[in-house]
């Protein structure tokens, strides 16, 4: 699939798209933690992980712009304002978790921490239904 492709894509599906790459990463990020001592797997693992996680964020941000077309500057400042918080808050929670256990930690830390944006996404996507069913 290219890259247009994929785009096009992202735009017509997003919540299915966040939420089939965001589970992958979450497995993907547990495999990584579970085989990170086997070279190939932790080369496969790095790029894997790195392409799903450039999705979901890019696909978050065009869902923020999406759902605030009122204000798509806003919106778009506070959807990358949101994703530099988590790129500064990972290494220094990975990095808090390393220096108490072993370097698998920061991988379980993320795996956490997706687990925890799915949980939310889920929870916000549960309340959007009932709001627009309330409207019908």
């Amino acid at each position: 699939m290219s890259s247009p492709e994929a785009s096009r894509y992202a735009d017509r599906r997003e919540t299915r798209l966040v939420f089939v790459a965001g589970s992958t990463l979450l497995l993907g990020w547990c495999a990584f933690a579970l085989t990170a001592s086997v070279p190939a797997a932790a080369v496969v693992l790095v790029f894997t992980q790195g392409l799903l996680s450039f999705a979901v964020g890019s696909t978050l941000i065009a869902y923020a712009l999406y759902a605030a077309s009122e204000s798509p500057v806003l919106a778009g400042g506070l959807a990358t304002a949101s994703l530099n918080i988590g790129a500064a808050l990972g290494p220094l929670l990975g990095g808090l978790a390393i220096s108490s256990t072993d370097f698998h930690a920061p991988l379980w830390v993320s795996a956490l921490l997706v687990g925890t944006a799915l949980c939310l996404a889920g929870t916000v996507q549960l309340r959007a239904r009932r709001a627009a069913r309330r409207e019908t």
